[in-house]
């Protein structure tokens, strides 16, 4: 999708950055814009032999961000480091990553091209056995990921949003979005004193989320890549929203806390208790916040998304407030 967030480069800078990355030992042989993503703006390269790599840049410093989008590529690199080192979850290998501001005034960095196509692009071709196999994978998977353990919660890539505990870390969450909609005069269906009283009458809910754990946070059909033919699972992309965090609210962003076999591998079970399903409510009002929220800093192309996302976060404030 079209945003004011994907900064577009010229061919001639491109070649730029793929010699000084890989000493010149490869020229350019094609490349292509990858257009599907939401924030950065993606490259997929052809070079000199044959191989094929992604080249990724952040916005420029100018362009004006949601409060947590604070150097989100730094987050995304350190992050599948991270993965690569303490699991087998096929995340694709950080090649070169470059934030000296040398070359052009944005962050950057190549990584492996994953060879398969997005779930969302194939996922109306695929039988009753597929989409669970792809479930209960993404859950194992994902399990992986959640069992990288951190001392705190909070946001990686930026060091002042962290906390002890979780509820002091979500309240902080739902604080700056209100912050950040505020600064943009974005118009919600709820005001900031009613999203904080939301929270903290959920204090003690949240209270029981003792331990932080890795969360990719977007596991959303189009950052899961499979195989054109068995659709096995080949790649998981685009963690740079990771947090330390309740792995509900993994499930509730990627939106699979519906799904029985996701579920079942991730979180154990797919039948929740009573204190997990509100605490599931709550990351939805959080995740359609953001979403609403959002869509006059990227000035998105299409409409359609925020009148859902409206709808969807009327829905859940209705069911909070009651």
């Amino acid at each position: 999708m079209e945003s004011v967030t994907k900064r577009k480069l010229n061919k001639d800078t491109i070649k730029s950055l793929v010699r000084f990355a890989f000493k010149d030992r490869f020229e350019v042989a094609q490349m292509t814009e990858l257009t599907d993503g939401y924030f950065n703006n993606s490259y997929l390269i052809l070079l000199s032999g044959g191989k094929k790599v992604v080249l990724k840049i952040s916005p420029k410093d100018d362009v004006k961000v949601l409060r947590y989008e604070k150097n989100l590529m730094k987050a995304e690199v350190s992050v599948l480091n991270m993965i690569a080192e303490k699991s087998d979850v096929p995340v694709p290998k950080v090649l070169f990553y470059d934030d000296g501001r040398i070359l052009i005034d944005s962050d950057y960095f190549f990584m492996e091209y994953i060879e398969g196509i997005p779930l969302n692009k194939v996922k109306d071709n695929m039988t009753e056995e597929h989409l669970r196999n792809v479930g209960s994978d993404l859950g194992k998977y994902s399990r992986k990921i959640q069992n990288i353990k951190g001392d705190y919660f909070g946001f990686i890539n930026i060091e002042n949003r962290r906390y002890d505990q979780w509820y002091e870390c979500f309240k902080m969450m739902i604080t700056d979005l209100m912050d950040d909609a505020e600064s943009e005069n974005v118009s919600l269906p709820v005001t900031k004193e009613q999203a904080l009283c939301i929270v903290e009458k959920n204090q003690s809910n949240l209270g029981h989320v003792d331990s932080p754990s890795l969360l990719h946070k977007d596991l959303w059909d189009g950052n899961i890549f499979v195989d054109p033919v068995n659709y096995a699972i080949k790649g998981i992309i685009d963690c740079e929203r990771a947090i330390y965090g309740d792995p509900l609210l993994e499930a509730v962003c990627g939106f699979l806390d519906g799904n029985e076999f996701f579920m079942s591998q991730y979180f154990g079970k797919a039948n929740l208790d009573d204190a997990e399903q509100m605490r599931v409510k709550l990351y939805k009002f959080y995740l359609f916040l953001l979403m609403v929220i959002e869509c006059p800093y990227r000035q998105y192309s299409d409409p359609n998304f925020e009148i859902w996302a409206r709808n969807e976060l009327t829905k859940v404030t209705r069911e909070l407030e009651y």
